[in-house]
């Protein structure tokens, strides 16, 4: 293991790996409740296409794991950490040859309150794989060896931010904060810097009739490459004087002035203002709307229940980084055996950024009892239903994302679908990238200490009607509790994915058993 760890590292695994080090001593200084809890997983896997080959090219290969990890959370008067590493060394046998792998996994977090009701900083570090380009085979898997397809690449991130929040005497709330955070990918796309502060200030509780916010942002990242970097200033603000208990006047003021590579001639960036009311009868309805100089707002809500809402929100603004309409919503219920949910939204981003905000990507479902874990730790004995896989690109793009969720719970059984539709607009080149796809799981508890887990998905990706893949994904997991510090899985797994191009058409079945030990 010493090998594989000396092997793997990175000069971005370097500056984590102090990262994590800084913050394990930091957190052990406070008194609290801390919990270490170190732990391996062993495994066996087999599968008839280790390197995800076309259809006659397949090779069937013996994959050994052991994956060492510690797991480290706790809580003092000053101080949350929540760190969790693991090295999965892998050791292939088969007909393709002999080879030995091995990934870096990292989930770090931490807040601290340096001055009492003041001065907090915040830190992360993450180490993991992802996928390289959509279009090609071998995205989906950490298994596939070196010699394989080579669709995966490591990524390495992390952000220190330290931050002033008062609420000066209950006028004023303030929020001033600089965060620091870098990027380092092997292949694909280029690592970056990133350098921003933000002001964010509101009415306090002494403000009655009139309400105000006010937010300034510059963040500037520079790319490792000839990509150019991207810089986003934002300011903008807005005021609500009560006329009624039921009718508020509105007025919005803000400037953009964004920076970036793009093929259209001219970002136009400028300011904006508008005016308007925001009407709300009672708690289960509101309706608002603004029109102005460069900006028109509508937004819309329903509370029928405490369990059920409806947000809509429409702008048409005619500067920054993404002008003219855009949407965003969202839609929850919950009953007492199922819950609901839908989302919209339309930002601007780069890959940078969306590899360093965890679990957008996957929906992670607890095999013991069939619930979501909404930020699992790479030790966690999880079951990954993939939501979104993305291309890595050093350009900037406009995401466009919509999702919907239904999930139900029963005595002894769970049931969850999720549906989504991802666009992807690409600055410079102006491609267009769309990737839609439906995952489904079924929880089964066969005995207290016994669960069965049926997931299964299909996934469509489409770039500029130039490639077109399909991916169908089935996987059958039986997970046993052994006893408190020892948990045992058998699964098998089946792959197809069918392409307009031949060389990435592939289909794989594998069966692989794992045991995790905790000390």
């Amino acid at each position: 293991l010493r090998v594989l760890w000396l092997r793997a590292m990175r000069p971005g695994c370097l500056h984590l790996a102090g990262l994590a080090i800084t913050m394990v001593s930091y957190a052990t200084v406070y008194a609290g409740e801390w919990d270490i809890t170190p732990r391996v997983t062993l495994g066996e896997t087999f599968t008839d296409n280790v390197n995800l080959e076309p259809s006659g090219e397949e090779d069937a290969g013996l994959i050994t794991e052991v994956t060492p990890g510690i797991h480290v959370k706790g809580k003092s008067a000053r101080l949350i950490a929540n760190i969790d590493y693991q090295l999965q060394a892998l050791f292939y046998l088969g007909d393709g040859g002999n080879d030995v792998g091995s990934n870096h996994q990292l989930f770090a977090d931490i807040t601290g309150e340096l001055v009492n009701d003041l001065f907090f900083v915040d830190a992360s570090g993450r180490i993991f794989q992802t996928t390289i380009d959509t279009e090609r085979r071998g995205g989906g898997s950490d298994l596939v060896s070196g010699t394989g397809a080579g669709n995966r690449t490591n990524v390495y991130g992390y952000s220190i931010s330290p931050y002033l929040r008062n609420n000066f005497g209950g006028y004023v709330n303030g929020l001033a904060r600089y965060t620091h955070s870098r990027t380092f990918i092997d292949d694909g796309a280029s690592g970056s810097t990133s350098n921003a502060f933000s002001l964010n200030l509101s009415s306090g509780r002494n403000f009655r009739q009139l309400s105000w916010f006010g937010n300034l942002l510059h963040r500037k990242q520079e790319r490792n490459s000839s990509a150019g970097d991207v810089t986003f200033k934002r300011a903008d603000g807005e005021a609500r004087y009560r006329l009624s208990s039921t009718f508020s006047l509105v007025g919005q003021e803000g400037y953009r002035d964004d920076d970036f590579r793009t093929s259209r001639n001219d970002l136009n960036n400028g300011s904006y203002w508008a005016v308007g009311g925001n009407w709300q009868p009672s708690r289960f309805f509101f309706i608002g709307a603004t029109k102005g100089n460069n900006l028109a707002t509508a937004s819309f809500g329903l509370f029928p229940t405490r369990r059920t809402s409806l947000l809509v929100n429409w702008q048409d603004l005619e500067v920054g980084s993404n002008p003219g309409e855009t949407w965003t919503g969202s839609f929850s219920h919950r009953s007492r055996r199922t819950t609901w949910g839908a989302s919209y939204t339309e930002r601007t981003t780069t890959t940078q950024d969306q590899l360093l905000e965890s679990s957008t990507r996957n929906v992670f479902i607890d095999p013991e009892t069939g619930e979501v874990v909404d930020n699992p730790q790479p030790g966690d004995n999880v079951v990954i239903q993939p939501v979104e896989d993305f291309t890595l690109t050093d350009e900037v793009f406009v995401r466009k994302r919509a999702t919907g969720t239904v999930g139900m719970k029963t005595g002894k059984s769970g049931l969850r679908l999720t549906v989504y539709n991802v666009g992807r607009v690409y600055e410079e080149s102006r491609t267009e990238e769309t990737t839609n796809g439906v995952t489904s799981s079924w929880n089964y508890r066969l005995a207290p200490r016994t669960n069965s887990i049926l997931t299964a998905s299909w996934r469509g990706t489409e770039r500029d009607e130039s490639t077109d893949n399909d991916r169908w994904f089935v996987q059958f997991d039986l997970v046993r509790r052994i006893r408190p510090d020892l948990l045992g899985s058998i699964n098998f797994r089946h792959t197809q994915q069918d392409s307009n191009e031949s060389r990435n058409n592939y289909t794989e079945n594998r069966i692989f058993a794992r045991i995790t030990a905790f000390f």
